[in-house]
């Protein structure tokens, strides 16, 4: 998965920007999943740790919270949807030939040297 998001992430830019646009890509990637995983965490241990005014079983107070924990995740999926469809509809977009650069250039490859330059 990182490969091709990160492909699309530096076809976008001048050849001095691909490490930046490659750290903040990354840099995003790492901070929303941790992000995300303690949103999941609290919001599961409000659930299970809640008082009740019944007395309920410790499986369903932790099925509750799985469930509830599952339902954050879809709310933030569907309003990751929605950002993904408005960042699409921006005026300047790439083109198909970055596209096709950013799937060429995932492979391994070798600094050349420029014809005629000193080695």
């Amino acid at each position: 998965m990182a490969g091709p998001v990160l492909a699309i992430a530096t076809s976008c830019v001048t050849p001095e920007q691909v490490g930046q646009a490659s750290g903040i890509s990354n840099m995003a990637r790492y901070v929303g999943g941790a992000v995300m995983t303690a949103v999941v965490a609290g919001v599961y241990s409000n659930v299970i740790t809640a008082p009740s005014p019944e007395a309920t079983p410790h499986a369903e107070a932790l099925a509750a919270g799985f469930s509830r924990g599952c339902l954050t995740l879809a709310i933030f999926s569907a309003s990751s949807i929605v950002f993904a469809v408005s960042a699409a509809r921006r005026p300047n977009r790439p083109r198909t030939i970055d596209y096709a650069a950013a799937a060429a250039s995932t492979s391994l490859t070798l600094p050349v040297a420029e014809v005629g330059s000193a080695r």
